[in-house]
């Protein structure tokens, strides 16, 4: 691929096409979803997580945390995608497993464009 910009018409390094491609999520994503969302779920530091990690990441009780979820669900950010084991020896309700489904923000994170 050429790339326009440079008079000797050098091709494209898949460094550039990064370094356009972590451009583009970070100046288009707060037009998609509300800075709040954003904040929030850019405070996890990771895509797949469970409620648990909903409660650590933001100091609040189940309840809250499923709240969290919920409206992250509503807002397409996440889906559920399955279970994990349940912890410990007691067993119990294996608790759902969540991923953010918007690529978008997956980049965002992964790459740790954003820092809070």
């Amino acid at each position: 691929m050429r790339n326009a910009s440079n008079p000797a018409g050098g091709l494209l390094t898949q460094q550039s096409i990064e370094e356009g491609l972590d451009k583009y999520v970070k100046e288009r994503i707060s037009a998609v979803y509300p800075e709040k969302t954003l904040g929030q779920i850019y405070r996890l530091q990771d895509i797949v997580f469970i409620n648990k990690d909903v409660q650590s990441a933001f100091r609040v009780n189940s309840q809250s945390a499923r709240t969290k979820i919920k409206n992250w669900e509503d807002a397409g950010l996440v889906k559920r995608t399955g279970t994990r084991a349940p912890e410990g020896d007691q067993g119990g309700q294996p608790p759902y497993e969540y991923t953010i489904v918007d690529t978008r923000v997956e980049r965002i994170i992964t790459r740790r464009l954003i820092k809070l």
